[in-house]
């Protein structure tokens, strides 16, 4: 006879996963460290909210939406006794505290200790000199775990018709209105992922590097 204690009690054990992936469109901070991976996104959290505050103010976090937390609470409550509705009440709080748009969140690059702190921000390359020009001017050492932080403008697919676009986006954003020069000034770097580079071969992104010497200052 089954318990009827346990009977309407089934969990889903194998349930999607949740996490956040790099996705193209994004931008934020490309992160290096050595076997320690948890240390290392909290320091780039701690180091970038740091700086962040003092260039923009602090994070004004958006509030849960009033409405559609009563009617939450309203539906769970007819239904209390049932350990089902309560499990869907309780993911669907948590999805929807997840979706909220936070100023850097870490998202999933499927590569060992290379990790990838997406960004809300317009201009991380901003935020990125004024991170260098502080540790420059006050010789103060601010990280232990990250060995490398690179600012991200874009994010993209490996194939060569992305990259071209978005490497256009740049060099019409930089070079069209910044008197500057390759290798000197602020000069764009394509950045490609070894473990993600899909279809795109790597002569082809070293022909797409050439091409920025050719870019008119």
């Amino acid at each position: 006879m089954v318990n009827q204690k346990f009977k309407h009690n089934k969990k889903k054990y194998f349930q999607q996963s949740k996490k956040q992936v790099l996705q193209a469109g994004q931008r934020g901070f490309l992160a290096t460290c050595n076997m320690n991976e948890k240390a290392c996104v909290r320091e780039c959290y701690n180091l970038l909210n740091h700086y962040a505050d003092e260039l923009y103010g602090p994070e004004v976090q958006e509030p849960i939406k009033k409405q559609e937390t009563e009617a939450n609470v309203n539906k769970d409550g007819s239904d209390s006794d049932s350990d089902s509705d309560l499990d869907a009440a309780v993911a669907k709080c948590k999805e929807s505290f997840s979706q909220r748009k936070v100023r850097f969140q870490n998202v999933e690059t499927g590569t060992t200790n290379c990790l990838f702190i997406r960004t809300q921000l317009e201009d991380p390359v901003g935020l990125g000199k004024h991170i260098v020009n502080d540790i420059t001017v006050t010789g103060k050492a601010m990280s232990r775990f990250v060995l490398r932080l690179v600012p991200i403008e874009a994010v993209c697919r490996a194939n060569m018709t992305d990259i071209i676009n978005a490497a256009g986006t740049l060099f019409d954003k930089y070079f069209l209105k910044e008197a500057t020069t390759y290798g000197t000034g602020r000069a764009g770097q394509l950045q490609e992922h070894g473990q993600q580079s899909g279809s795109a071969a790597r002569q082809e992104v070293h022909h797409c590097r050439g091409a920025e010497r050719l870019v008119p200052t």
